[in-house]
Parts: structure tokens; sequence; C-alpha cells
């Protein structure tokens, strides 16, 4: 028989580098020196049989030319199935992540990562989604747990739920905590039936045995941007990761803020209003007497004043609404010849505390459409000298066309332009 090649009746041809010993401890051939005390009387066994006195390993030491070579191979004489290297690849990787887990106690972190997805909850039906920037669109985004956080035990081969686990994580005090799989993946993979089972199945594929001190990061599934995992030449810088059973989708509630400004009708008279809604209520609720009702997100209308936005596109519209901010002599400077009825306002209010205070020209140009029931508009629609700003309220108007603005007008009692 040639003892150099490996056939069913010469397996103890087949090199291996790793073996384990009786109590499962993972030892390299490569790093036992044999001179060492130490190793005085151990036995060694194919990787995954620790204690079957068949799976019992001869180590060897071969000297050539170039130094010394150190292996692991069956003794003469053995006929078994377990010799298989594939079988060998997939009993050391799970021994080697479970030796990585029980090692992770020392610093109480052992890292997975995968997505999930965070979306909001009416994203599907928002009638609004291509009128703003949405922050609830669905987004991937790797998610980092700490199985040690879970778990403090790692065993091989243990069933759970009826299905087999090649490793299988549980907490010995906390029962309500579901256990988790972990499942090499050599030359088969999981079954359909235990990824459909609903258990937290992370499937590692190894493709040789460095594969088992990889990272656990999911590189692979539905979720997964390919590209991301691959060399610019299109191979895998890591072989596939999945993960099955993960609860993935969570509702993202960042919601969008908009400043809203409605145009109600009383009788005949017109009154302007101001509010902060979400993207969630936007143009919802409004009240049966709106005219118009505009929207635009906060980030964009940044400090400038919703209801001079409002009133002035209400202009625009046709309506015969009056507000000091659309005002030709709001705000200028020389007002001489160009009356302004503010200029002489003062106006007494009570601050949060309770204290009178009181503001006029000029901090009264400064302030927002409404402070504690000062209503410019209430000046306008009274002043004799008062003259709209065309080309102000029609930059006013150009401004909200580039923004993402909501509007939404009456047009049964829109005045005849």
């Amino acid at each position: 028989m040639n003892k150099n090649k490996i056939t069913p009746d010469n397996p103890q041809g087949v090199e291996y580098p790793s073996a384990v010993t009786k109590d499962g401890t993972l030892v390299n051939a490569i790093d036992i020196d044999k001179t060492d005390p130490r190793w005085e009387g151990v036995s060694f066994y194919f990787v995954g049989c620790e204690g079957d006195e068949e799976e019992i390993m001869l180590f060897v030491t071969r000297k050539h030319r170039k130094g010394v070579t150190k292996f692991f191979r069956h003794k003469s004489g053995y006929i078994g199935e377990r010799n298989d290297q594939d079988r060998q690849l997939h009993n050391y990787s799970e021994v080697r992540i479970k030796q990585r887990f029980d090692e992770s106690v020392e610093n109480g972190q052992f890292l997975v990562h995968y997505y999930e997805v965070k979306s909001c909850p009416f994203y599907s039906n928002c009638k609004n989604i291509n009128s703003f920037f949405c922050k609830g669109q669905p987004r991937a985004s790797l998610k980092t747990i700490n199985l040690r956080e879970l778990y403090d035990t790692c065993s091989l081969e243990k069933s759970e739920d009826k299905y087999i686990a090649d490793l299988l994580l549980t907490n010995s005090e906390d029962s309500s905590i579901k256990p988790m799989f972990l499942e090499i993946f050599v030359t088969h993979k999981c079954s359909e039936e235990k990824i459909k089972s609903g258990n937290q199945i992370i499937e590692i594929k190894i493709n040789k045995a460095e594969d088992a001190e990889n990272e656990i990061i999911e590189n692979a599934g539905d979720i997964v941007e390919e590209n991301a995992f691959l060399k610019p030449y299109g191979e895998k810088v890591v072989p596939p990761i999945m993960f099955y059973g993960f609860d993935r989708y969570i509702d993202n509630n960042d919601k969008v803020e908009f400043l809203n400004f409605t145009l109600t009708k009383d009788n005949q008279d017109l009154f302007g209003n101001c509010s902060i809604k979400t993207c969630f209520d936007v143009d919802c609720s409004l009240p049966d007497n709106t005219i118009i009702s505009l929207s635009i997100p906060k980030d964009e209308l940044k400090n400038k004043d919703i209801y001079e936005y409002g009133m002035a596109l209400a202009h625009k519209k046709g309506f015969q609404v009056r507000d000091c901010s659309l005002c030709h002599f709001y705000k200028l400077h020389n007002l001489i010849n160009r009356p302004c009825r503010l200029v002489n306002v003062r106006f007494n209010y009570k601050d949060k505390d309770g204290v009178d205070r009181y503001i006029q020209n000029p901090q009264i140009f400064q302030l927002p459409y409404r402070l504690e029931g000062f209503d410019k508009s209430k000046y306008a629609s009274t002043c004799n000298e008062f003259c709209y700003d065309e080309e102000r309220i029609s930059r006013i108007c150009h401004e909200i066309e580039s923004m993402h603005a909501i509007f939404q007008i009456d047009e049964t009692v829109r005045p005849h332009e």
C-alpha cells in the first residue's frame, strides 16, 4: 500500500493541523513541544470527538531540509467516516468559535453585528411623501449586540425546540431569554424548516480554518448591500454570514416638524393663525372654515415668519388680507414722509412670570406676527397709509415655491382673479 496515497483504507494519510484534548480544549500541532512535560501523557482526539477512544490521533513531527512540520493523523488501520476534511473543518470551527465565546468572559464582550431597518409606520401610505425630505423612509443600519450580556453558556451540538444547533447559546439564570443558534456552514446550509422555525439563527460560512476567527458581521441577505463586502474584482471579502429570525423592522418615529399657517373665515372676516405640526398630522384636522393652509418644514423656514409667508400667499391668491409685514413702509429706517403706525405703538404685556412689560419701536418691528395678543394685522387693517409691497410679496411667494411647502386652498371661496 502506498502510504502517501489517501484512500478509505488509508485515512491516516490525512494531515490535520488541530485536535482536541480529552476535556475538549482545542490545540494546534504547531504549538506542541513534546519535550515539555506538560504534554506528557496527553491524548489527542479528532476535533469534536474528545474522549472517543476510536478517535485518538497521533501527533507527528516530521523533519525535513526546511525545518520541522507538525500535524495530527489517525492511527494506522483506522477506518471511519469522520476523517473527512470538510467534517474536520466543520468541527474545528464549532470548537474554535465556542472557545472564543468562552474566552470572552474575561472582557465581557462577544459582539455580533446585523442590519435592522428603521422606517415610519405610515411611510407606505403617506400622501405627503414627495413633499419634503422624509426622515421616516426605510433605512438599513448596522446594529451591534453583545451576546455576552444575554448568554453565559455555549454548548456544542445541543438540541433545542426539536432542532440540533451546532452551537447553542443559552442563559442559565434567565429562562425568558430565548436561546440562539450559531450554525456552521461548510458544505450544508441550514434547512428551510430550521430557518423558518422562528429561532434566532446566525449561519457562518466557513471555507478555511481562518474563517472561524472572523468578526460575526452580517454580509449577505435581502437587505444587505452586497457591494460593501466585495473586493474591486468581485471577490467576497469574507464568506457569507446570514442572520435569521431577528427583529429587523422597527418603527422610526423621527417626525418632520412643520410650521403651519391657516386662514379661516368667520362670517366676512378673515383670520390668520399659526401652529406647529408634524408630518403625521399636517393638513389633517383643519377647522371646517379653513380657506388656506400652508405648511413648511421648520428646518427650511429657519427664522422666517410663517405668518408673514401665509399672509403674502393669501394676498397673492386674491384674498383681501392685511398685515404690517406686507406693507411697503414696514421696517423702513427712513420714516420721514413714510408714516407707519408701529413707530408710535407701545405694546403692554405680561411676561411668563406675570410681570408687566412693554415693547415699543424699534423692537416692535422685530416681533413675530403675534406676541401675547399683539397682532400686526389688526394695526394694518385700520391704517390709512397701508400699501402692499408687491415686489416683496412676489419674492416671498417665489421662495415658497422653492421650498417643500404643502399648500391647500378652498376653491369654492376663492376670489375671482
